[in-house]
């Protein structure tokens, strides 16, 4: 959440929709008065620590009255539900003692519990009828005058403890002596938001009462009942978002379809939705919520592919759940409020990612000439092999000593094998010959060396974070200190300048002499060939000696001292 305004940078942290009316603002921004990007990322992390711990204190005091609706539906349906079922089977009272699952509010101990055996079971005495219409009523009677006194009975209490346990609702419990009535706390209010629940319970139990009476006299659709009917329809648990995401995640694993960096990316992606957006019921997500969560991303520092990305990857998930009719009957959605979000890219060029220049190169590369080649071989072959190959970051990290085959051409072969944690973007494993530099500066030799000393991995010295893969340490080391050191202007120039340099040299020295040319190239950068039927399955990947042919035309013309001084360093 690092915002970068003059020489300071910021910390900007969106506030969660449901938290929005209360703090009264949409986001929170603080400079953390530093111009060093690694002391402000601790110092931001600080703050976003702080602060999420106290949206998870504010929602703890929250009750809000979705839930509360949830809880009175539930309720009614429970007791209502319970007597419909004993009456269709015309089970005894007494099974809901025996089973144990006697409906909430129905006490045995009052005196309408035998009335309601002799109108569940077998024919019905009008005296009988009567007599439970009457239990019922003095039943809501009394409910009524709990609401009008404040003053809640016992099960009434003891209900809503009950229910805040089950519901796991994050509120505040009156002292144990509040729920003795000999104990003057009987007579003192309730925390605010037990007492809102306690309400809500008598309320709850007061329909349930009056629906029960209306059936015991064979009253049907009345308006008590179509809104009661209503209050448990509202109430019936919907799916969040996080219940979908959960299923999601749990079809692409069994799929096989997603990598672990693809699962971690993916999830990360979902963490900052939530935050931003709250993890609210599907049925709540709006195409508006979709253009705030775009805005919220924008105004977070995301390129216009970034935004794209995300967008798509919470598309995908809408998607998933409206693949088919049972699916949409169970996660409850109409739509997808994410589709066509896409963002158009209106990064002016000479902001995008370009190519290092001549002396960018060299600076780099007499960098390299600081590097403990022996401690931390990564850091002097890693940048090398990108140069000379056009392969991206993770792509050379990953490399295992039996990916470089010499078989007449020393080669690359870059793997997609998610089994040893190599994944290719396209997930399509090619071949890229050794450049003829590469074999000047020793690199086979340090191939040489890692296979006898029966290192699995090219370089052994790299480990494998989920989410960022096996070029972690590479990333954080070439960005942030290696880079800044050595060229002089760092404006849209990263690692992955490097792959530019390699595209760009070809397209501009005139080396492609027939459209064949711009292919072979394409073959080793991973952008052969399209996705017809005819290219995907008959047509041949070019021969490893047709690229080496190719490739040797490759010469960024770097001094030869530099060269020279490379080929010496043994340190």
């Amino acid at each position: 959440m690092l915002l970068r305004r003059g020489k300071l940078y910021y910390c900007r942290l969106f506030v969660p929709l449901e938290l929005r009316e209360i703090i009264g603002r949409a986001e929170l921004k603080k400079s953390l008065r530093t111009s060093d990007r690694k002391e402000a990322k601790a110092a931001a992390a600080a703050l976003v620590h702080k602060a999420e711990t106290a949206f998870v204190r504010m929602r703890m005091g929250m009750l809000t009255e979705r839930e509360l609706e949830t809880i009175a539906g539930q309720l009614i349906a429970d007791f209502t539900g319970a007597i419909a079922e004993h009456r269709g089977q015309r089970k005894s009272i007494y099974d809901f003692v025996s089973s144990g699952k006697i409906p909430h509010g129905i006490d045995i101990n009052f005196g309408g519990f035998d009335l309601m055996d002799n109108t569940l079971t077998y024919i019905k005495s009008a005296d009988a009828v009567q007599a439970l219409s009457e239990s019922y009523n003095g039943h809501v009677k009394s409910l009524e005058a709990e609401l009008q006194t404040g003053l809640f009975s016992d099960s009434t209490r003891m209900l809503a403890r009950r229910l805040k346990a089950e519901n796991d609702l994050k509120i505040d419990v009156p002292s144990l002596e509040w729920f003795n009535e000999n104990e003057d706390a009987w007579f003192t209010p309730p925390p605010a938001d037990f007492g809102r629940l306690c309400e809500t319970v008598v309320s709850a139990l007061i329909d349930s009462f009056s629906v029960g009476e209306e059936l015991a006299l064979a009253k049907r659709d009345t308006a008590l009942q179509q809104r009661v009917t209503a209050r448990i329809e509202a109430a019936r648990i919907r799916p969040k978002l996080s219940d979908l995401w959960a299923a999601y995640c749990k079809f692409k694993q069994v799929k096989g379809k997603w990598s672990e960096k693809t699962a971690q990316k993916n999830q990360d992606t979902f963490d900052e939705a939530v935050k931003i957006l709250g993890d609210v019921e599907l049925t709540d997500y709006s195409q508006n919520m979709a253009l705030d969560y775009l805005n919220a991303l924008e105004k977070n520092g995301n390129s216009a592919a970034t935004r794209t990305g995300k967008v798509e990857t919470l598309s995908s998930l809408f998607k998933f759940a409206l693949k088919s009719p049972e699916s949409t009957d169970r996660w409850k959605v109409r739509g997808n409020p994410f589709t066509e979000m896409q963002v158009l890219d209106t990064t002016p060029v000479d902001q995008k990612k370009i190519p290092y220049t001549a002396d960018d190169i060299h600076g780099l590369l007499s960098g390299l000439l600081k590097v403990r080649k022996l401690v931390e071989p990564h850091r002097f072959w890693v940048p090398l092999i990108a140069l000379y190959s056009g392969m991206r970051q993770n792509e050379i990290c990953q490399l295992r000593c039996d990916d470089i085959e010499i078989d007449g051409v020393p080669v690359f072969q870059i793997r997609h094998n998610p089994a040893l944690r190599q994944t290719v973007k396209r997930k399509e494993s090619r071949t890229c010959p050794v450049h003829p530099m590469l074999m000047r500066l020793g690199f086979l030799g340090y191939v040489a060396e890692q296979r006898k000393q029966k290192q699995d991995r090219l370089f052994s010295t790299l480990t494998y974070t989920i989410g960022k893969g096996w070029c972690g340490k590479v990333r954080n080391w070439f960005n942030e200190t290696f880079q800044e050191k050595h060229v002089a202007d760092t404006t849209s120039k990263s690692f992955h300048s490097f792959r530019k340099n390699f595209i760009d040299w070809f397209k501009q020295s005139g080396a492609y002499r027939n459209a064949n040319d711009r292919s072979v190239v394409q073959s080793m950068i991973g952008h052969d060939g399209d996705d017809s039927v005819t290219s995907v399955h008959y047509e041949q990947k070019y021969p490893v000696a047709t690229q080496a042919r190719m490739l040797r035309k490759l010469d960024y013309k770097i001094k030869p001292e530099l060269i020279e001084a490379l080929v010496k360093k043994s340190y």
